[in-house]
């Protein structure tokens, strides 16, 4: 008599067991794992010989969902041996949830038919994720300010979408809190063609006065109808915003410009020239919203703080803003001026708008600074106000 042993194995870039060999029984399942649409199945021979031991011819029938797909005939087999390949990558060779199985017949033996499997999911890979648009990219965070356009690709590789594996489709979900846009993030569908996602938006002001920058961990999921795929992603975004003031007084003058040692301003002394730096953060040449000639432009005014009604003293002083070289994940910006004061015989202290008052507040006046910009979005043209108070102070000198 002859001898029949034979078992299935699969095969992808790799050859790897299917099973153990079981005599007259063929199976296609590896120990708990399932053929994917991309592997290629194929019966390994163990042991088969005729009543001479010569070779002996074999015919394999493939079936998927219970329809024969494919019927090969393998003349002169001898053990061991691979045969009748059958590739689940072929368009209606198997497709995710098919079963399939094999019936194996030696020449003048009875068939040996294996049990059915399923085809599984496939899951989706992120292989790439380019962030475009950003102030920087810093310690695997994409630094962003307010009105530039964020881009990012999600390049997604996914076995169950190659031709003939169609009953799979791809979906992008963001998980998490997403930073503001100001038209909201637009989501692409996936682009067989080229393999990804394009996420869109232009980022707006994120809302909270308290702090200059505000991060955003998201997880940027590709998932198919099997629910599969999470890479992560982490954004920052920074709106404009204003840090410090720092005034510099003429040289000579006397004081430091604090409450107990007010700068000293003398009557009838000619005028003093301060000068003013402003610091910030949220700016770039690529994000101004209202240029001027200049560029980015911002206003300021000065106000005497008085117990009863506040008087301005300066009014809406252009300055121009300034970048570093090169710029900073957080946009960090300056701006330069000058303002002149100077006091009369009566108390009062003068710069080119108006005076401070002369009643209830003494001869030391307490002045602060109020800054402003337009945001360049919303209805009509709204701004960002900053008060700095108390900023610094000057004394009346007769």
């Amino acid at each position: 008599m002859g001898k029949n042993c034979c078992r299935l194995i699969v095969m992808s870039r790799f050859r790897w067991l299917v099973t153990t060999l079981v005599p007259q029984s063929v199976n296609l399942s590896r120990p708990g794992q399932a053929p994917r649409t991309k592997d290629t199945l194929a019966v390994e021979i163990a042991g088969i010989a005729g009543l001479q031991g010569q070779p002996v011819d074999v015919t394999v029938e493939w079936y998927v969902n219970g329809q024969l797909r494919l019927a090969l005939n393998v003349p002169g087999v001898s053990a061991p041996a691979v045969i009748a390949p059958f590739d689940l990558a072929q368009p209606g060779n198997g497709d995710v949830g098919d079963e399939i199985k094999a019936v194996v017949t030696p020449n003048g033996r009875p068939p040996i038919v294996a049990p059915p499997v399923t085809v599984e999911n496939s899951p989706p890979q992120v292989t790439r994720m380019p962030v475009t648009g950003y102030q920087a990219n810093e310690d695997g965070i994409y630094w962003f300010l307010v009105g530039q356009r964020a881009t990012i690709e999600v390049y997604v590789q996914d076995d169950d979408l190659a031709p003939g594996q169609g009953n799979d489709s791809l979906r992008l979900e963001i998980q998490g809190e997403k930073p503001p846009t100001q038209d909201g993030w637009d989501i692409s569908d996936y682009d067989r063609t080229t393999g990804k996602f394009v996420v869109k938006g232009t980022i707006a002001d994120h809302g909270d006065p308290e702090q200059p920058t505000k991060f955003y961990e998201l997880n940027i999921c590709a998932k198919d109808n099997y629910d599969a795929g999470d890479p992560p992603i982490v954004l920052a975004v920074t709106h404009p915003n204003l840090r410090r003031i720092i005034v510099t007084p003429p040289l000579g003058l006397a004081g430091s410009g604090t409450a107990t040692d007010p700068y000293e301003i003398k009557a009838g002394a000619g005028r003093f020239t301060f000068s003013v730096r402003f610091e910030g953060v949220g700016f770039s040449t690529r994000t101004i919203p209202l240029p001027g000639a200049g560029g980015q432009p911002i206003y300021y005014s000065i106000y005497d703080d008085d117990p009863i009604w506040d008087d301005k003293i300066l009014y809406d002083v252009i300055a121009y803003v300034q970048y570093p070289t090169p710029p900073t994940a957080r946009g960090d910006w300056w701006a330069e001026s000058s303002f002149e004061l100077w006091a009369d015989s009566k108390g009062r202290i003068y710069s080119s708008y108006g005076h401070t008052g002369t009643c209830c507040e003494g001869v030391v006046k307490e002045l602060y600074f109020y800054v402003w910009w337009y945001t360049g979005t919303g209805w009509l043209l709204p701004r960002w106000d900053s008060a700095v108070s108390p900023v610094f102070y000057v004394q009346w000198i007769p």
